[in-house]
């Protein structure tokens, strides 16, 4: 019995070392401890991996199954970020390729070690989707802020979102803000910075927005004045300032009333884009 403990110590030894000789590189630790955009020519084995396991998720839509919705044939990875073993997986839907209609785009979750892939909620159907800044909300790593619009075709507006890394599940989510019934441009997603009154009642709709340092994390600041015509032929103004702070996956929505408070945070507002038009005296 004594002579076969060796030949096994070598054994496992040898099945040890090929799985490190032969793990993925896209596993290995990123320097530091947060979340980066990592390019196909940055990691190539990661892209390679991504477009395999979405092998499904890239194939053309069959127009006799989709229809009358219309089918998009061109199916493509958008966009990594890579944070440990975990990856935000961005893919891309065009009618053709090449069109130049806008498409959409859909996030998932990746787990680099079991190669699950699992839709994030929330962000299945994103139009438009622009990279705002990565943000620093709490422990790490970074959200990820970004914006999108409501449509493509119709009186649209920009939202702002952001995804979120739940170090519990170890999955990607979309954080969730908090919302107020009184207040149109709140929802669960983010708040509208920007919509599209030409075909509305609403005269015009101006907001001023940005995030600040608030401490141990950012807050974001978020003032907008909207001017309606009312059927009486009289004009209703209504000018909100707010402030949401953020803990874990979700945040808190303050309107501020107090002038003391609601200046500060204007004044620090338009120190970050003087041109706009609610800095404008």
């Amino acid at each position: 019995m004594s002579s076969i403990k060796p030949l096994a110590f070598l054994l496992g030894s040898s099945i040890l070392m090929c799985f490190f000789v032969f793990a993925p590189s896209y596993l290995e630790a990123q320097p530091g401890d947060g979340v980066a955009w990592i390019g196909e020519k940055q990691d190539a084995a990661l892209w390679q991996a991504i477009r395999s396991d979405f092998h499904e998720e890239l194939q053309p839509d069959d127009p006799a199954k989709t229809a009358p919705v219309l089918a998009y044939s061109y199916k493509y990875i958008y966009r990594v970020a890579k944070y440990r073993d975990s990856a935000l997986v961005i893919v891309g839907h065009q009618e053709t390729e090449g069109s130049k209609y806008p498409g959409y785009y859909s996030a998932f979750n990746y787990d680099l070690r079991s190669r699950a892939r699992v839709a994030i909620k929330g962000a299945e159907v994103v139009s438009v989707f622009k990279f705002v800044k990565f943000l620093s909300l709490g422990p790490p790593p970074e959200d990820i802020a970004f914006t999108w619009m409501t449509c493509t075709e119709c009186e649209a507006s920009q939202v702002l979102s952001m995804f979120h890394y739940d170090a519990g599940s170890r999955r990607w989510l979309l954080r969730s803000w908090e919302t107020d019934k009184d207040i149109w441009w709140t929802s669960d997603s983010g708040p509208s910075i920007w919509t599209d009154v030409s075909a509305s009642d609403i005269i015009s709709f101006d907001c001023l927005h940005g995030f600040l340092s608030g401490g141990s994390s950012d807050v974001f600041g978020m003032r907008c004045r909207e001017v309606d015509d009312e059927e009486n032929g009289k004009r209703k103004v209504t000018d909100l300032t707010v402030r949401y702070t953020f803990d874990e996956a979700s945040s808190k929505l303050e309107i501020l009333r107090g002038e003391a408070g609601r200046t500060e945070l204007l004044n620090r507002l338009c120190r970050q884009s003087p041109r706009n038009k609610l800095c404008q005296k």
